[in-house]
């Protein structure tokens, strides 16, 4: 009976017992992420350095990206990092019960390291899940 239970507690948590104000704060910090990788990185181009210098920017796209700069840059970020922190204690939480399962927990960080790490070295230098990874 016991080892049914340690089982299903490797098993994924049911929608109902799922924390929704996290999950919620993590679609917030994930839109944040997103509009500053908008303004930031992703219309940059690599070509950027053998291209005429660009003309100055409208200013309303000036007034957004200072908006961006000031209410939502660095703060998305932390916020996503607290939350992937926060996410993995109450994982190791569910699986620490059986110190077999809790290798599960390893098992996903080696998945996150890998995919990080091909992420980094093949699409884009900015990658944090490396990062991540490492850190958890």
């Amino acid at each position: 009976m016991t080892a049914a239970i340690d089982e299903s507690r490797s098993s994924p948590v049911n929608p109902s017992e799922r924390i929704g104000s996290i999950d919620a704060l993590r679609g917030v910090a994930l839109l944040g992420v997103l509009a500053i990788n908008l303004v930031t990185e992703f219309r940059v181009s690599i070509f950027e350095q053998f291209l005429p210098a660009a003309r100055p920017a409208a200013p309303l796209d000036r007034a957004v990206e200072t908006v961006l700069m000031l209410a939502v840059d660095m703060k998305a970020f932390a916020l996503f990092s607290l939350l992937f922190g926060l996410g993995l204690a109450i994982q190791f939480e569910h699986l620490s019960t059986n110190p077999h399962r809790a290798l599960l927990l390893f098992r996903r960080l080696i998945v996150l390291l890998a995919l990080g790490f091909i992420h980094l070295c093949l699409i884009w230098n900015g990658d944090i899940l490396t990062e991540y990874a490492i850190a958890g």
